[in-house]
């Protein structure tokens, strides 16, 4: 687990033959009460854009508005509605947004079920990074738990399985 974006560098991709970047959106380069990312966040996907990667923007959230205006600021393409964990939404962005072999992508986000899991189901590397900032709604707040409680119990199977 990284504590953030920042914390992945070029250095580790190129060792890593990834080609591109699937990022969450909220709570990842965002913090869901923010209108846009910070002026960090959109040097950073400069600095990797520039660099010859490819990043694209894959949300579960249901707000056009919203992702749509992220993306804009960003200048990256972005997926609404992606229905992660669930291996639809993604593959296709992999094929038709990214074009890479899935093998060079990078899915990164702050949400083990949708975003890790989604992910490892498509053969994707990844990368759990930190909420940016902690939950406020009752609601986000359980399912984060119940989250959490799905990786530890598919962490306990993998360290079981070697």
């Amino acid at each position: 687990m990284l504590n953030s974006i920042y914390d992945i560098i070029l250095d580790y991709l190129r060792k890593n033959n990834t080609e591109a970047i699937i990022l969450d959106m909220d709570n990842t380069i965002i913090a869901r009460k923010d209108p846009l990312p910070s002026l960090n966040c959109l040097n950073w996907v400069d600095d990797m854009k520039n660099s010859g990667i490819k990043i694209c923007i894959a949300s579960n959230n249901s707000n056009l508005n919203r992702v749509a205006s992220v993306s804009e600021y960003l200048d990256l393409p972005a997926v609404i509605r992606s229905l992660k964990p669930l291996p639809f939404v993604i593959r296709k962005t992999v094929k038709e947004i990214l074009q890479v072999s899935h093998e060079n992508v990078l899915m990164v986000g702050d949400q083990f079920f949708s975003d890790i899991l989604g992910g490892n189901i498509l053969g994707l590397k990844t990368v759990h990074v930190e909420p940016l900032a902690p939950e406020l709604s009752t609601i986000r707040k359980y399912v984060i738990q119940i989250d959490k409680k799905i990786f530890l119990i598919i962490l306990f199977r993998e360290i079981n399985l070697t």
